[in-house]
């Protein structure tokens, strides 16, 4: 178990959102972590996993207020020399904010619309041990609180900041054997996926709309556990026929469906698999040219069952938050 401390600042490229800010922003952690997996070596470091909660300032104290959450994470060793660990840590969950916008009461948070959002962390954190154990680290790490433009305005919160924490070793870290045959490369896999979103578009208080997303994913397990690929995507975001005629200075000839292809990598440690997904689209790219991205956390319910939850994004800015299911074909 341990306990983190992070202080910052948060980012806006958006002139209207600079004011906003009016102090630093800085929370605090407390979390708990264990081994996830590891080969039958033991100097090599252990990726592990945990679960904590978050509470702090979000950098505006005036018009967004305090912040606060739970989150899980899956942490993965960077390199190990002597008595220092570096490691990445990727963690995802749900967050709040004490002040959402609101036209009446509060209508310069042009920021974040709703008190409820997703909430994804990363830190790069360098471990020391002082004793066997008490550990010290500081790093880097960056935050996103986001509603994937469920309720506008959206623009998110992005806090880079530095990180210092302690870590206290209830039990010594073991290693864990690997099952006969767990640990073999090479094998390809096909799953397919369907999901579902909410947007609203195009202004403050306008209607809400589904997005149904589908895809089918095919990836080569190229090491214990990650795994590289490609796959086929449909989003039908029923946003994008909208008459944006007070936004477009051109009439768009479009329509809801739009398909393309992404690459794809892999993060699996047990039940839970980490994908990351770098698309374009190729049919009806009027409707949206970008590149996109997407990240989240997937569950297998069962051996050919799996839930997911994604982040869809455009460099960086939050478009759509889909949860859905999976099945493995092969």
């Amino acid at each position: 178990m341990g306990s983190q401390f992070h202080y910052g600042s948060f980012l806006t490229n958006a002139p209207k959102a600079v004011y906003v800010r009016d102090s630093y922003s800085y929370f605090g952690e407390l979390y708990f972590q264990q081994p996830a997996f590891n080969a039958s070596r033991p100097n090599r470091p252990l990726t592990q996993w945990g679960a904590g909660l978050f509470f702090g300032q979000t950098g505006s104290k005036k018009y967004i207020g305090k912040m606060g959450g739970a989150f899980s994470y899956i942490k993965l060793p960077v390199f190990k020399y002597r008595s220092l660990n570096s490691s990445i840590r990727l963690g995802a969950g749900l967050g709040w904010i004490e002040k959402p916008y609101n036209t009446v009461t509060n209508h310069k948070n042009v920021i974040i619309g709703s008190a409820i959002n997703g909430y994804i962390n990363a830190l790069w954190q360098n471990e020391f041990s002082v004793s066997n154990n008490v550990s010290l680290n500081a790093g880097l790490s960056f935050s996103h609180l986001s509603n994937g433009s469920s309720t506008l305005p959206n623009l998110g919160l992005n806090i880079p900041a530095l990180s210092l924490g302690v870590r206290y070793h209830v039990t010594p870290n073991k290693s864990r054997v690997l099952p006969v045959g767990e640990g073999k490369t090479g094998k390809w896999s096909l799953d397919v996926f369907t999901s579902v979103g909410v947007k609203q578009v195009p202004w403050i208080g306008s209607k809400r709309y589904l997005v149904n997303v589908a895809n089918i994913e095919t990836a080569k397990n190229v090491s214990l556990r990650s795994s590289f690929g490609g796959g086929i995507f449909l989003f039908y975001d029923r946003t994008y026929k909208l008459d944006m005629s007070d936004i477009y200075p051109y009439t768009r000839d479009v329509s809801n469906a739009q398909a393309g292809l992404y690459a794809l990598y892999r993060f699996q440690a047990g039940r839970v698999t980490i994908p990351v997904q770098f698309g374009v689209p190729l049919v009806n790219k009027e409707a949206n040219s970008q590149l996109f991205q997407q990240v989240g956390a997937r569950y297998a319910i069962s051996k050919k069952w799996s839930g997911q939850v994604l982040l869809k994004t455009f460099g960086g800015k939050a478009d759509l938050i889909h949860l859905g299911v999976g099945y493995k074909i092969k």
